[in-house]
């Protein structure tokens, strides 16, 4: 899952845009896909 949070910071997208394609290829709620996110850039 990091894996792939890191490949899409790569392609430059914003944050609301990277929680949406976390959302959709894992099935995370909103606030699931935000702590992801987070919780990869430690």
């Amino acid at each position: 899952m990091y894996k792939t949070v890191f490949e899409l910071e790569e392609k430059r997208l914003t944050d609301d845009e990277i929680i949406d394609k976390l959302q959709m290829k894992y099935r995370l709620s909103y606030n699931e896909a935000k702590y992801l996110l987070n919780k990869s850039r430690k």
